[in-house]
């Protein structure tokens, strides 16, 4: 099976989804054009796509989604590190 790494953008928003092709792996979340990004393995042959749902954190911000559902996956800076963001998965998705 033949694989490749896609990029994603993410909207710095609270809650977001994502539609990624099902079985995809999420490799790691980076800042782009002051913009937040996702690279993800995927099987470019797979038809099914599957819902990912995320949420993103500012520092210093209060937050209520239940973190027994969520996974953390990485801290970004944007605009030279004068945000940072923390990005969670929800976990029953891998």
């Amino acid at each position: 099976m033949v694989y490749r790494i896609f990029k994603y953008k993410i909207p710095v928003t609270d809650e977001v989804s994502i539609s990624l092709p099902k079985g995809a792996t999420l490799l790691s979340v980076k800042e782009q054009n002051d913009g937040i990004v996702l690279y993800a393995e995927i099987n470019p042959d797979e038809m099914k796509m599957v819902q990912y749902d995320f949420r993103i954190v500012g520092t210093g911000h209060r937050y209520k989604f239940d973190r027994r559902f969520y996974k953390f996956l990485d801290t970004v800076k944007l605009y030279g590190g004068q945000l940072m963001f923390h990005v969670f998965v929800c976990d029953h998705k891998l």
